[in-house]
């Protein structure tokens, strides 16, 4: 018996920090790799989902409102935003939810440099309506909360998990 996947998680990411106007090719590359990374995952997944499965991207808040000197990192993730769309339009009728996560700030590794000093921190929860960071646990309960069957009804979405950060028009 084959063995089915009811949930694909993609979570991809390498900060690029330069302007857009003086981006090398090379750098161009390696985002277009991280979207490229993200359409193969799920093109290897979907055979083996089962109506109910998920794909679940991971994106950025940045996504909405791409600014220096992170813009082409935040381009990536605009791109995982459209590809969430139509491989929700795609999948849809195989009963297989597409969607995205978009986080905040969330004081790990990736994000030292935003939280680096106790000035830089509380700077990084000014920006949220709650006046604090995200966690981890946060994004992994949103994730839960769309792969689950009380998100079973939304699809080609992008849930904003930033405590309120301004991230739409």
């Amino acid at each position: 018996m084959a063995s089915l996947i009811d949930v694909t998680f993609a979570l991809l990411c390498k900060a690029q920090v330069c302007l857009v106007i003086s981006i090398l090719m090379i750098k161009v590359s390696s985002i277009s790799s991280a979207v490229r990374s993200a359409i193969l995952l799920a093109k290897e997944a979907v055979p083996h989902m089962r109506p109910s499965s998920s794909i679940i991207f991971v994106s950025s808040y940045t996504a909405f409102n791409p600014m220096p000197p992170i813009a082409m990192y935040a381009v990536s993730k605009t791109a995982l935003l459209g590809l969430t769309k139509a491989l929700a339009e795609e999948l849809g009728h195989e009963g297989i939810t597409v969607n995205c996560i978009a986080p905040g700030i969330v004081p790990t590794k990736f994000a030292a440099a935003l939280v680096a000093s106790p000035e830089l921190e509380e700077a990084s929860k000014g920006k949220t309506l709650l006046g604090r960071l995200g966690t981890p646990g946060d994004m992994a309960a949103a994730v839960a909360f769309l792969a689950s069957k009380d998100g079973s009804y939304i699809t080609g979405e992008t849930l904003v998990v930033a405590g309120g950060m301004q991230s739409r028009l």
